[in-house]
């Protein structure tokens, strides 16, 4: 017998001439005629026959597919850890050169935040030269666009991208040494801008 779906594809008249007694069943789907009859049982085996077929083909193409995603399923998961470092290391190089700077209240940089970061940093002793070399220095200053809700207590932090990697060891090198820095009133601190998944796991 044909597959149960398949089976349900031929039509009733059909199904009875291939699965139960050909004989009176035959005779009378022709109107008594055993002639027409003979054929039409014949015919109907051969279609059975052949939607058998095709549907143990079907069968075995369908396992043959499962066995080919599950091949590249398996080769996918296997690939994804090496993925996420991959991307870990391409956003990490790409903040090779930013630091953060933590907990400062927003609106005290006032409408040039560039100049606020200058300022506060030559205040608290990170930058030995001239305030106007270290605005050469720094290439762009913005907030953290992104805030975890409207009304969250914490200040976005300040991200700043300055000219070379030396430069952002200098800094980082003299904020790790003073710990939490004081500046008008507040307090805040300097780090290494890095992705989230290392920053995590640090």
């Amino acid at each position: 017998m044909p597959p149960r779906r398949l089976r349900d594809r031929i039509p009733a008249r059909v199904r009875t001439l291939a699965t139960g007694p050909t004989g009176a069943a035959a005779v009378r789907a022709n109107g008594g005629n055993w002639e027409h009859a003979t054929l039409e049982v014949r015919r109907v085996r051969a279609l059975t026959s052949r939607v058998t077929l095709r549907g143990a083909t079907g069968g075995k193409a369908d396992r043959g597919s499962t066995k080919r995603s599950g091949s590249m399923e398996g080769r996918i998961s296997a690939q994804l850890p090496h993925n996420a470092e991959h991307l870990e290391v391409l956003e990490n190089n790409a903040r090779r050169n930013n630091i953060k700077i933590m907990n400062v209240p927003e609106g005290v940089e006032g409408d040039n935040i560039k100049m606020f970061v200058v300022g506060r940093l030559s205040q608290c002793g990170m930058w030995e030269g001239s305030e106007d070399l270290l605005s050469q220095d720094i290439q762009r200053v913005h907030r953290d666009p992104f805030r975890k809700s409207p009304n969250a207590a914490k200040p976005r932090r300040i991200l700043v991208n300055v000219l070379t990697y030396v430069i952002k060891k200098k800094i980082l090198s003299r904020a790790l040494k003073t710990g939490t820095l004081n500046a008008s009133g507040f307090s805040f601190e300097i780090r290494s801008d890095v992705s989230r998944t290392t920053s995590n796991r640090q």
